[in-house]
């Protein structure tokens, strides 16, 4: 929950549904139907939720439902695991997957059965360079770190159509990187580890100057002009039968 918090993942979330609107810029919210696939306890969700957006939810964590409904982000959610939805064919305007194919163990099914689910876009988010890898990943259950051809490929062997491919989060990267090469590697997987998000905590003004840069950085993100970060954001898009 702390992690909700943070200046990263409050700017991430606002990044990843400011994509979804452009994504559907000139139509009425009210009208569009958006599936926010490995919705965590809900950051994207209630943002969609607030913009006006129909969404539903789905995760496969228990605990991250539970404090997305106990904390009232989360109201239209389901236990589902992305890469076998029920939903029919075409079933929403917009299908928005942030950080989640990482941890798939076949990231190219999953992504194939969002695109089966959507009418056309599939926005997806997930973290870059295996150059990258710490702790955290471990710790969160990631199984991959991506590439930019990573990406590419992914999106092809799912069958799917690039529209975009960006990177955003440039001090996060640098963060980690400084991180990487100041701490000793641990000598074993401590069960009771938390993500490196959740071990400083940063006093509320720095915080909030952080969110600013970071928001700053993800607005260049948006318009595709930062040339490296700690993650990628793609649009894949259906090819017509």
């Amino acid at each position: 929950e702390q992690a909700m918090h943070s200046w990263y993942l409050r700017s991430r979330h606002d990044f990843i549904v400011n994509l979804a609107a452009k994504a559907l810029a000139g139509r009425n919210p009210a009208d569009c139907r958006i599936l926010d696939a490995g919705c965590g306890s809900g950051g994207v969700t209630t943002r969609l939720l607030r913009k006006g957006y129909n969404v539903v939810a789905c995760d496969m964590d228990e605990e991250s439902i539970r404090q997305g409904l106990a904390t009232g982000r989360l109201k239209d959610v389901h236990r589902l695991d992305v890469a076998q939805l029920p939903f029919e064919d075409n079933s929403f305007d917009l299908v928005v997957c942030s950080e989640v194919l990482e941890h798939v163990p076949d990231d190219a099914q999953a992504l194939r059965s969002l695109l089966r689910v959507a009418k056309r876009d599939v926005l997806f988010s997930v973290p870059a360079h295996m150059y990258l890898w710490t702790q955290s990943d471990t710790t969160l259950g990631h199984r991959h770190r991506y590439s930019k051809a990573d990406v590419r490929a992914l999106i092809g062997k799912a069958g799917a159509g690039i529209v975009k491919v960006h990177a955003y989060g440039i001090m996060p990267a640098a963060g980690t990187l400084a991180y990487k090469a100041l701490s000793k590697p641990p000598q074993q997987t401590n069960e009771q580890d938390v993500p490196n998000a959740m071990k400083f905590r940063v006093p509320p003004a720095i915080d909030k100057m952080l969110w600013a840069l970071s928001s700053l950085e993800l607005s260049a993100s948006g318009l595709g002009l930062v040339p490296w970060g700690f993650a990628w954001w793609a649009i894949a898009r259906k090819i017509p039968a």
